[in-house]
């Protein structure tokens, strides 16, 4: 019986900051940078949006600049993830 080395990562059981260091490497590994990039997204996106909701609300805009802004705050993450 032969046996396959695991070759995929399970970015689910990864600590955040090395999710940052997979995805500042989407130059060498787009796959993995995208995969890192949705889990980080994914583990962030409801506190993120509450936050900017409860600040978009308290200085008089709606949900929909709150979504906005957390989408905007995700891009930055994506474009510079090692600042």
């Amino acid at each position: 019986m032969e046996t396959k080395p695991n070759d995929t990562i399970d970015f689910k059981e990864i600590c955040s900051s090395e999710l940052l260091d997979y995805i500042s490497f989407k130059s060498e590994y787009p796959k993995e940078a995208e995969l890192a990039f949705a889990e980080f997204c994914r583990r962030f996106e409801k506190d993120l949006l509450q936050k900017a909701e409860i600040y978009c609300l308290r200085f008089g805009y709606n949900e929909i600049i709150a979504l906005d802004a957390a989408t905007c705050a995700f891009a930055r993450i994506w474009k510079y993830p090692d600042i």
